[in-house]
């Protein structure tokens, strides 16, 4: 039943610390002040990387897919008073509006069916001088992996392509790490 679930849900993720994960800690260190910086965590998933920010006070956007998991991460938001926004989104991406100062865009660009046209929305949406955590994985592990488009698989698989394509699109990768480029 839904409505006996305990009051310590986010619990966890009012712990997280900039050290736990590169996400938080670009953020953190890029805008050490929460106060007027606006995320976006787009195909948020279950929401914990908006969600920890959104607990330290950034002003958080979680978009996604309508799915059973954002339809409970919504319910959850509602019931513990979570100052969070939610855009439900189609593959037109017209519900994506605003300015931000920091994009986060994990495991999602290989899901979508034209990844460089999603990419260049979430650019748009930039503000000046803002940030983007990009993370993305163009392998469908032979097609174990069905969620993964086997066109992207075949068209972005080459890492050093991708990052060109990334770049003449206008970012500028400052870090590579074992997740993802920022």
């Amino acid at each position: 039943h839904l409505s006996s679930l305990g009051d310590n849900w986010f619990s966890h993720l009012e712990k997280m610390k900039p050290e736990d994960n590169v996400i938080f800690s670009l953020c953190m260190d890029k805008f050490p002040s929460p106060k007027g910086v606006r995320i976006l965590d787009y195909g948020c998933g279950s929401g914990c990387y908006g969600l920890s920010l959104a607990l330290k006070g950034y002003d958080v956007t979680l978009a996604d897919l309508n799915t059973p998991i954002f339809k409970f991460l919504k319910f959850l938001c509602y019931k513990y008073k979570i100052p969070v926004k939610f855009v439900t989104c189609t593959e037109e991406y017209e519900d994506l509006q605003g300015e931000y100062d920091y994009v986060i865009c994990t495991d999602v660009l290989e899901h979508v069916d034209e990844p460089e046209i999603l990419l260049k929305v979430l650019i748009s949406l930039m503000a000046k001088d803002a940030w983007m955590y990009l993370n993305t994985f163009f392998d469908d592990m032979n097609g174990l992996d069905p969620s993964h488009l086997k066109k992207n698989t075949d068209r972005f698989n080459d890492y050093q392509a991708w990052l060109c394509r990334v770049v003449h699109m206008g970012l500028s990768p400052v870090v590579r790490d074992s997740c993802g480029i920022e």
